[in-house]
Parts: structure tokens; C-alpha cells; sequence
């Protein structure tokens, strides 16, 4: 995948879906990135946790980025069951302040 930014997005949008026994997490910035697990919480701490590596080895950065989940992981579940359709949502995470400035040239 080429990329044509120069440094990683300080905050991205996992999209979540329910996928009958899976949970499921995406990324739009990112084609092709799909994680899941068979319990929400699974999904959303693997989600962000891959995300991570997923940034580390796309941007060549010299240490492992990582990102945080803005809100809590209750909040989110909250939400979906507020959302008008409950099969799906989002949650946006955001760059830790260690990755800042570890991008390679």
C-alpha cells in the first residue's frame, strides 16, 4: 500500500460492525485493515491495539506507535445501544504523544 502522507493521521476512526458471533473493527484511512474477535471489548482492545502496528509498519516509524481510545470503552458501548441502528458505530482514537516525532524519514 502506498501512502501518501508523509506522517500517520494523529486520529483515526474504527468503524465497528456486528457480524452475527463477530465483532468487527475497520479503518477507512487505511484499506484492508479488519479486526475481530468474538466479544466486543476483545474487538475494540485488538482493534486499537493492531492499529498501532499497523501504523508502526506502514510509516516506517522508528518506534511502535500507539494510539488511545478517546472516551472509554463503556462510553462506546453505550452508544450503540443509543445508536438508530445498533449493528454498527464508531469510535475514534487518537496518537499517543510518545509516537509524535518517530517518523522516519
Amino acid at each position: 500500500m502506498s501512502n501518501t502522507q508523509k506522517t500517520p493521521p494523529p486520529e483515526v476512526t474504527l468503524v465497528y460492525r456486528n457480524l452475527g458471533m463477530t465483532h468487527v473493527f475497520t479503518a477507512e484511512e487505511f484499506g484492508g485493515f479488519h479486526v475481530g474477535d468474538t466479544t466486543l471489548r476483545g474487538a475494540l482492545d485488538r482493534a486499537v491495539r493492531a492499529l498501532g502496528k499497523h501504523v508502526t509498519a506502514l510509516y516506517n516509524l522508528k518506534e511502535k506507535a500507539h494510539y488511545d481510545l478517546l472516551g472509554t470503552p463503556e462510553d462506546f458501548e453505550y452508544s450503540l445501544h443509543d445508536a438508530d441502528n445498533p449493528a454498527g458505530g464508531s469510535v475514534v482514537v487518537k496518537m499517543a504523544e510518545n509516537t509524535v516525532g518517530a517518523h522516519v524519514n
